[in-house]
């Protein structure tokens, strides 16, 4: 499936009630804007480790955004398993991707987690694999040193024919779409960013265009999410068919 997704029409409020079958594929956006008083009630939802890590960002805006996106993400988590957030237990991979530790949860929920800026990305699916990633625009300082170590040949091709006032647009189209694939495939950058090939051109379809090195991957599906003008983001999910439904995150 190969779609751009229409910010002002697709994205809901999420019911507090939600199931997810195996087709399901669900995007979450956040604001880590949030007052001071969601910021303490999020705080309880963290375990002792999450909440020493926010006490060592050096800068509190940091710290704060942290707080958000985790806590976030046991809420959201503990919606679909039925639990507290705060008792859900998170394991790492060899790679480094969470996944939730707790008995009989862990090769079922798949989830990956994405922010910048002030927005989070969260995807969520049943029994199989998902990356999402998200990364707010700005100038680069070496735009083309930047193209030579992230894209493959096939990539730098089509970058060097899109016009100089897309330039940006079709750099981050090709770093939140190559970013996405590698979180999910779940290796990290472990895995060579020029082993793959993404669309980068800006109006184009976000596409998987050939994997090297990474069997079966050739059948997983990517779409672009628009989210205003300064963010770009896309997710990559295992398999072709899957039924995407798009949520915007309240707290209260």
């Amino acid at each position: 499936m190969y779609s751009q997704i229409n910010e002002t029409t697709l994205w809901q409020t999420a019911p507090r009630q939600i199931t997810l079958n195996d087709a399901d594929v669900h995007i979450w956006r956040v604001s880590l804007n949030q007052p001071e008083a969601t910021r303490q009630k999020l705080w309880q939802v963290l375990s002792a480790d999450e909440q020493q890590k926010v006490s060592r960002f050096m800068f509190a805006a940091d710290g704060h955004k942290y707080l958000v996106a985790r806590a976030i993400l046991r809420v959201i988590l503990g919606r679909y398993v039925e639990m507290s957030p705060d008792m859900l237990q998170f394991g790492y991979s060899d790679y480094g991707k969470p996944y939730l530790q707790n008995e009989k949860l862990t090769q079922t929920i798949h989830f990956n987690v994405s922010h910048s800026g002030d927005l989070a990305l969260y995807g969520i699916t049943k029994n199989r694999r998902i990356g999402v990633d998200v990364e707010q625009m700005r100038p680069l300082v070496d735009e083309a040193q930047f193209v030579k170590s992230i894209f493959s040949a096939v990539e730098q091709q089509a970058f060097g024919r899109v016009r100089p006032s897309q330039k940006q647009d079709a750099f981050f189209n090709g770093w939140t779409r190559k970013e996405a694939f590698i979180k999910a495939i779940g290796m990290g950058l472990s895995f060579p960013l020029t082993a793959f090939d993404v669309s980068v051109v800006p109006g184009l379809p976000a596409q998987l265009l050939g994997v090297r090195g990474a069997p079966g991957c050739q059948e997983w599906s990517m779409d672009a999410l628009t989210l205003g003008p300064e963010y770009k983001a896309a997710y990559v999910v295992e398999g072709r068919q899957h039924q995407p439904s798009y949520f915007t995150f309240a707290y209260n």
